[in-house]
């Protein structure tokens, strides 16, 4: 029987319980779990942000979770590049990608492609923004 292989791709940057279960989430529909994790200089062209954590410490974090098997770089917002390269059966991103794929036409293409395409919904309200914005008013308020 043919292994399942899934991939998903993101910052996870400050790695959060979201992320965890995020993760989990997608390995239990698949065998394998391709991670691609973009890197820096992608974050701040397409996010206009710069990570909090440097691209190699995010590696090092996914690299060392049971739910995922195989940490690449991401090399395209594109996900037939990426699709091209590594022959997934099922996409996983979190909810709030599906209007980028849409608009970009990477969720047409990969059913073109008959890949199993699965926006997995936030199931807590937590995000890297979140916990930031959090971080700014906790600490804005201390008097120095």
């Amino acid at each position: 029987m043919k292994k399942m292989i899934g991939y998903t791709n993101g910052v996870f940057d400050l790695f959060h319980y979201g992320h965890l279960e995020f993760l989990n989430c997608a390995k239990s529909k698949c065998d394998f779990l391709i991670v691609a994790l973009c890197p820096d200089d992608m974050v701040e062209k397409y996010k206009n942000k710069k990570p909090i954590i440097p691209f190699e410490q995010r590696k090092k974090i996914l690299e060392h979770l049971d739910c995922v098997d195989k940490v690449v770089t991401q090399i395209s917002t594109n996900r037939m590049v990426e699709f091209d390269k590594y022959k997934f059966d099922i996409y996983f991103h979190g909810e709030d990608g599906f209007e980028f794929d849409k608009n970009t036409g990477n969720y047409d293409n990969l059913l073109k492609q008959n890949i199993i395409v699965d926006y997995i919904p936030r199931k807590l309200d937590i995000s890297t923004t979140n916990i930031i914005n959090k971080i700014i008013l906790n600490y804005s308020n201390e008097k120095k």
